[in-house]
């Protein structure tokens, strides 16, 4: 069984529930020189499940958009939702971000996606990203860690200045000591002994089962590429739930 979801985009259906929603930014927090932390407390409760996103409305210039980003925080607190804005040099969007207060108010609008924890899986939880895709992968586990049978999550970034999370990824491995997790730098600087290369190169070492439930989530060309080592690694993988954006 193939799960496929729609990049990141309004989806109408079961899976997606339109409703505007007013926040107050809590938390506004720079974790690398590429992404900042902003938490929001929703004015009413906000139920979603692990692995959706919200369109959250930016104002640029004079002009209203709505960017989607896959909510980060635990899916067992609706009170609070986490978000991992990448960063753009010259980007409206960012400058928005960057202007954000503690205190402001902020409109939001879903949750959205299809993406979520399969809890049907008979084999390993799997979960390939990269950069700022990891808010969906860290939303699902920090969501299921108990229930997850020996979760790996593989995570590509360009060098250690990208590298955040760390510590909540330590906290998830103590509540399942079941749970490993690494690091792959694109770019690394010379004190780097972790893997390097891109996530893709390291997928045939992973001995991945058509039983292993492989969670996707990048831009297109990454789901392009580990699709093609995946389909290597265990020739016809059946439980695959993407998302691209």
């Amino acid at each position: 069984m193939l799960f496929v979801s729609d990049p990141l985009q309004p989806v109408r259906g079961k899976a997606y529930i339109a409703r505007m929603e007013k926040g107050t930014v809590e938390l506004i927090k720079k974790l690398t020189p590429t992404m900042l932390h902003v938490n929001v407390r929703p004015k009413n409760l906000f139920p979603f499940k692990a692995g959706q996103y919200a369109a959250i409305q930016t104002l640029e210039g004079e002009e209203t958009k709505k960017k989607y980003y896959s909510i980060a925080s635990s899916d067992k607190n609706t009170d609070s939702l986490d978000f991992f804005i990448r960063l753009f040099s010259d980007s409206p969007t960012t400058r928005y971000f960057e202007s954000l207060k503690t205190g402001e108010e902020i409109h939001f609008e879903g949750p959205g996606g299809k993406v979520h924890y399969n809890t049907n899986c008979s084999g390993r939880s799997v979960f390939l990203c990269t950069g700022s895709a990891i808010s969906q992968h860290y939303s699902i586990l920090s969501s299921n860690i108990l229930e997850m049978n020996s979760p790996f999550l593989l995570w590509g970034l360009r060098n250690q200045d990208e590298i955040f999370l760390v510590d909540e990824l330590n906290q998830l491995k103590e509540k399942n000591p079941s749970f490993n997790y690494e690091i792959v730098l694109s770019a690394p600087q010379k004190n780097w002994s972790g893997k390097t290369g891109y996530v893709s190169d390291h997928i045939l070492k992973l001995g991945l089962k058509p039983t292993d439930c492989v969670y996707l989530c990048g831009q297109s060309k990454f789901i392009e590429n580990v699709e093609i080592s995946l389909t290597k690694s265990c020739g016809n993988c059946d439980n695959v739930i993407k998302e691209s954006y």
